[in-house]
């Protein structure tokens, strides 16, 4: 199996930062799990998680030129993207599995070196405040490494670092120069998106697109011309909805594609 996208990698550790209730797409988590099937992670969230809970579950009718297709977008609690992690029968999976047991044994030797004693003199308080400390200390960061690298067995993609603040709203324009496909620029984006109907003529995204959490549209005030115009973000979602159109659409850069 070919390496996974380090973009995806990337994405899906944002997405877990995230503040959002579902904040990880389901189609960028079973691509990272290294499931042999989209059909096969599917089963497998369905039969060990409840959704509206676990997941939910998003369908959309695109309009074409003849006819319609019927879009089904899943995303999960942050975990429910653990516990699917834990259970994949998959390299990766195994991974992250014995990644979590060496955890636990690294916390069980720390708390193995602190024995209940008591103080005798001021000397041994002091002491007995220091270790405690240290111990703390040591808890708080083996806990807070299990989270990072939980999502991050490899080296973060250096052009999502403008994305590692998972609350940041982007512009077009910036999605544009992270994805950066050759020739496809700020307009091109636009056209691109508007020639799929996500975008409408005015650059807004349909409301459907709004409602699923891709874009978020801001009222900005013109102070020369005293005119309030719409601007159009994109969420970390959308990112991650708006880069899957394009490979869909046969776009590809040497920069996405490991």
């Amino acid at each position: 199996m070919t390496n996974l996208n380090t973009t995806i990698q990337s994405q899906i550790k944002s997405t877990v930062e995230s503040n959002e209730e579902f904040a990880v797409p389901f189609e960028d988590a079973w691509e990272w799990l290294e499931y042999s099937s989209k059909g096969n992670a599917k089963r497998a969230l369905i039969t060990n998680f409840e959704e509206g809970v676990d997941y939910s579950s998003l369908i959309t009718i695109e309009k074409r030129e003849i006819g319609a297709t019927r879009v089904e977008e899943i995303y999960l609690t942050k975990d429910c993207f653990k516990q699917l992690c834990m259970l994949a029968n998959t390299a990766k999976g195994k991974a992250v599995r014995l990644y979590y047991i060496q955890c636990e044994k690294e916390l069980q030797a720390i708390r193995a070196k602190s024995v209940l004693k008591l103080p005798q003199n001021y000397i041994e308080a002091l002491e007995c405040l220091v270790a405690s400390e240290k111990e703390k200390k040591a808890l708080s960061l083996v806990a807070a490494d299990a989270q990072a690298k939980l999502v991050d067995l490899t080296p973060k993609a250096e052009m999502y670092d403008v994305i590692a603040d998972s609350s940041k709203f982007l512009k077009i324009a910036e999605v544009a120069k992270i994805l950066s496909i050759p020739n496809m620029g700020q307009n091109n984006l636009f056209n691109f998106l508007k020639s799929e109907e996500i975008l409408q003529k005015n650059k807004v995204p349909y409301q459907r697109y709004v409602n699923l959490g891709h874009f978020t549209v801001v009222e900005k005030y013109n102070k020369y011309n005293g005119e309030v115009i719409l601007v159009t973000l994109v969420t970390q979602k959308g990112l991650s909805f708006i880069k899957r159109r394009l490979e869909k659409a046969g776009f590809f850069s040497s920069k996405l594609i490991a």
